[in-house]
């Protein structure tokens, strides 16, 4: 349960004792992401990146970062599922360690803008895009020889040529 006395110095001291906060968990996982690259080259064994990575839980860092950090630096991942299966051995990361070191794990993904906010005319070319392809695939289903595939293909797609021409009219103005 989180306790919301007020800090001395009010709220400004709360956001400054956030941001410290943030930035030495920061270098706390940089150390420890580190060490679990020597790690594994010295034992084989990649799966401490698993237990930092599920350790730090849902939200609490930019977890998508932190897994593309040990991948870049020497960890693979199952194709299909993206969890981490192995290492590409102990001379990938050791020619790349330097490089770890010195490479922020928040920044090898790039975090999204939390600004971005809605854009009508991105929605809209989005919406062409889909509806496009929608009515793309309704045209092929008009050629397809099974009547009852053909039907239930048919009923899930309700798009029209000028649907389409009424959605590029609002971002052609």
């Amino acid at each position: 349960m989180i306790n919301y006395k007020a800090l001395k110095g009010g709220v400004d001291a709360s956001i400054t004792r956030a941001i410290t906060s943030t930035g030495k968990a920061q270098q706390h996982i940089q150390h420890a992401a580190v060490s679990i690259l020597i790690h594994t080259a010295q034992h084989g064994d990649w799966r401490k990146a698993v237990t930092l990575v599920e350790g730090l839980g849902d939200g609490t860092v930019r977890a998508d970062s932190l897994v593309a950090y040990f991948a870049k630096f020497g960890l693979t991942q199952d194709e299909d599922t993206g969890e981490f299966n192995g290492s590409r051995g102990k001379a990938y990361i050791a020619e790349h360690l330097d490089k770890a070191k010195s490479t922020a794990w928040n920044t090898v993904k790039k975090a999204p803008n939390p600004y971005r906010g809605f854009h009508f005319e991105d929605a809209v070319r989005a919406l062409i895009k889909t509806a496009t392809a929608a009515h793309a695939a309704k045209a092929s289903a008009e050629l397809e020889d099974d009547k009852e595939k053909r039907a239930q293909i048919l009923a899930q797609i309700d798009v029209t040529p000028d649907n389409i021409k009424a959605l590029r009219k609002l971002i052609a103005a």
